[in-house]
């Protein structure tokens, strides 16, 4: 058959509202249960910038904390990201456990 010249793919857009309830909940928890305190979290990532899509979206959450070293990132960061990624995935298990009905 013929097909046309040009075709035009248009990527359905995901927005930061849509994921809002989710990405909330990740800030509080940061916000409320690390061992150290959390000054600010900055929102990037394409859900951070208003450009995701439905194939590719992603958040980037920077914390900013005074309590933590300002040099020898090298050494402590590995294990703090692995800390946060475990607390992260127990919370979740968490979260949907208590939205499961209980019969």
């Amino acid at each position: 058959g013929n097909l046309p010249k040009e075709v035009f793919a248009r990527p359905e857009l995901v927005r930061y509202e849509d994921y809002r309830e989710v990405i909330e909940q990740i800030i509080e928890f940061c916000q409320t249960s690390l061992p150290f305190r959390v000054s600010r979290i900055g929102k990037g990532g394409s859900l951070g910038h208003d450009t995701a899509t439905k194939s590719r979206s992603d958040i980037d959450l920077v914390l900013y904390s005074e309590d933590l070293p300002k040099t020898g990132h090298a050494r402590w960061l590995p294990s703090i990201i692995s800390a946060l990624a475990s607390l992260l995935k127990d919370s979740q298990k968490m979260l949907t456990k208590a939205e499961k009905p209980s019969k």
